[in-house]
């Protein structure tokens, strides 16, 4: 068998790999299951712009399944009543009500931020300008 035909069987074989399910276009497991070397498959991928688009769609493809599966695991668990679930949800879908860090409106309608470096350098500025405009 010629060298471009092995090529093309090695790229063939790690793209199959690389969808099938259990991997999921994770490239470390798809070259432990196809028994190719790294090197020797990112070599064939900066050579050939058509197979490095296939790879690319591959591990698109997949992490669109990948989230949809976690989405779907979240709903049950949600459902379920898993506390974790119910609080990573709230901040996600309600982040006004139920985020972490909160944004206090200040002088003119403009947000305070409330993480203490950020606050401190706000409140100084602020300061600045009153005992400017006192003057």
């Amino acid at each position: 068998m010629n060298t471009i035909k092995k090529r093309e069987l090695k790229k063939a074989k790690f793209l199959e790999v690389l969808k099938d399910e259990k991997v999921l276009g994770n490239v470390s497991i798809a070259l432990t299951r196809s028994g190719l070397k790294r090197t020797t498959m990112y070599k064939y991928r900066k050579e050939d712009d058509v197979f490095a688009g296939k790879w690319d769609k591959i591990v698109i493809e997949s992490d669109e399944k990948l989230a949809d599966e976690a989405e779907f695991q979240l709903r049950k668990a949600l459902l379920k009543g898993n506390i974790t679930a119910i609080i990573f949800t709230l901040k996600n879908k309600r982040p006004g009500s139920w985020r972490d860090r909160k944004e206090i409106s200040g002088v003119g309608g403009k947000a305070i931020p409330v993480s203490m470096p950020k606050t401190e350098k706000w409140l100084r500025k602020l300061l600045k300008n009153e005992k400017a405009n006192k003057k």
